[in-house]
């Protein structure tokens, strides 16, 4: 098990990580670590099956925003293509379905994080 601090003196975190008191407590690791703690109280207050569900919309909207930003990538990565002219099917992996896939895949990431979101509203109160 790595520590957060060991992490970030071998480069694998941030370096904000490594800022310590006088005496060498890792300050910014144990208050970062100690944070998910405040996750229990969000279950005293809301019940922990309500904290579930909205670590689990969090989890799906950040997945869904993750195909989003791959999405955009693509297409940015096209017109560059596109402005250099550069042919896709010089390349190794090409589809007759892009750049089109790439914009539905924008798009309906955007619209089902809003649809969803108004099908939830329901189930926060």
């Amino acid at each position: 098990m790595y520590s957060i601090d060991g992490l970030a003196a071998s480069g694998n975190a941030p370096k904000v990580f490594l800022r310590t008191t006088g005496n060498g407590l890792p300050y910014v690791s144990v208050i970062f670590c100690a944070s998910f703690s405040l996750l229990a109280f969000m279950a005293v207050s809301s019940g922990a099956g309500q904290v579930f569900t909205w670590l689990s919309n969090m989890t799906s909207v950040a997945g869904l925003m993750t195909w989003f930003g791959i999405s955009v990538t693509y297409l940015r990565f096209y017109k560059g293509m596109k402005v250099q002219g550069i042919d896709r099917k010089s390349l190794p992996y090409w589809t007759n379905l892009q750049p089109y896939a790439a914009w539905y895949g924008a798009c309906s990431t955007i619209i089902i994080c809003f649809v969803r979101h108004f099908c939830m509203l329901d189930n926060i109160a």
